[in-house]
């Protein structure tokens, strides 16, 4: 997948946004060709402005028809919107940014740029909206509208997806998550630069956790491993393979595909610690014994209470913090981003900073 920048000639940092948007790995290639795009009027309108991309098309042979392109704009538009998508179009007005967020401007933009490549292609229509998936009332979804336009940070601090949205991605970035996982941690980047700058922090205190097979979990830059069962290293694999998005204990004992994940994920790490010593001979056997027990496993964590009996989940995502706070003495970055706390069930440390020994998942 391609994306296009381009700009009129009154925004002048195009290369700045272009390379924040690569930093991060995935399978989207941000461009930018560095002739501007001339519009006369001062505020102008949504037509003129997607014209303006739909001329760009017309003119590069090389952008196909499923590349976005996207307009960065100094001028304010008819409808003083930051930003709107239409047909793997989009624009984003880049002046004015210093009244509502104190960071680089830079980050607001590629906010924009990243939650429009969503919305897009969530199918997301600005003719048509629907208000199942374009909130209007404020909830600190990145499809929030704000019309409030001081609402804006609300979103960029939070980089949240609430669950109605959350089921249309996986309707409609079915078979394409990668390039989801890539858009969001270009989202949970630029709310983190807002969360270590309020909490005075450093990026730099925050370690790539590294996961093995053997449910070691190694924190490269504490240079410290702790070890998790394979009942342990799913779930907090799945915390972190999902980075910042939350799930609530009722998401996660009646959601197949997140059940599947977890199955998926405690297969993997238990066939590392016991298959190792089963003879070949038994194979099949064992996987199909195996198979049954790990689905049995699974539905047991997030059965719901019986007979005064609460579910395992629980003690075993208690479990799990402990071992972390046993393992790299937990501090106030540590706590905030590490440990899965309260009712969510999700940790706040970004994708990104997650790695996987052999490169399988």
């Amino acid at each position: 997948m391609k994306v296009y920048l381009i700009n009129t000639p009154g925004f002048t940092e195009t290369n700045k946004v272009l390379d924040f948007l690569n930093s991060l790995n995935g399978p989207i290639s941000f461009n930018y060709n560095n002739a501007p795009i001339e519009i006369s009027d001062y505020a102008p309108s949504f037509d003129k402005l997607f014209a303006a991309c739909k001329l760009y098309r017309s003119t590069n042979a090389d952008i196909k028809e499923d590349d976005f392109v996207v307009l960065l704009t100094e001028k304010p538009n008819q409808s003083n919107w930051f930003s709107a998508s239409k047909e793997k179009n989009i624009f984003v007005c880049t002046s004015d940014w210093e009244r509502f967020s104190h960071i680089d401007t830079i980050y607001s933009i590629a906010f924009q740029v990243a939650e429009n490549l969503i919305q897009s292609i969530l199918g997301l229509n600005i003719d048509n909206i629907d208000e199942k998936y374009v909130h209007f009332m404020l909830k600190s979804c990145i499809n929030d509208f704000c019309q409030n336009k001081f609402d804006i940070i609300a979103k960029m601090k939070s980089a949240s997806i609430c669950n109605d949205c959350l089921q249309l991605v996986r309707q409609k970035f079915e078979g394409n998550m990668e390039v989801f996982f890539q858009l969001k941690s270009i989202l949970n980047r630029i709310r983190d630069i807002y969360e270590l700058e309020f909490t005075n922090l450093q990026i730099g205190q925050l370690s790539n956790v590294v996961i093995h097979q053997d449910g070691t979990f190694r924190f490269e830059k504490y240079n410290l491993e702790m070890q998790l069962n394979p009942l342990r290293s799913a779930l907090y694999a799945f915390f972190l393979k999902n980075g910042t998005i939350k799930y609530t204990n009722e998401d996660l004992r009646n959601n197949v595909d997140l059940k599947n994940e977890i199955i998926q994920l405690y297969r993997y790490f238990k066939r590392q610690i016991e298959f190792k010593n089963i003879n070949e001979q038994y194979a099949n056997l064992y996987n199909k014994i195996n198979n049954d027990e790990i689905i049995c496993t699974i539905d047991k964590l997030f059965q719901q209470e019986i007979d005064g009996r609460r579910p395992n989940y629980p003690s075993n995502k208690s479990e799990i913090n402990h071992e972390i706070n046993k393992t790299i003495q937990i501090d106030q970055v540590k706590d905030n981003y590490y440990i899965t706390k309260g009712i969510n069930n999700s940790v706040s440390l970004s994708n990104h900073y997650v790695k996987w020994a052999d490169g399988i998942i």
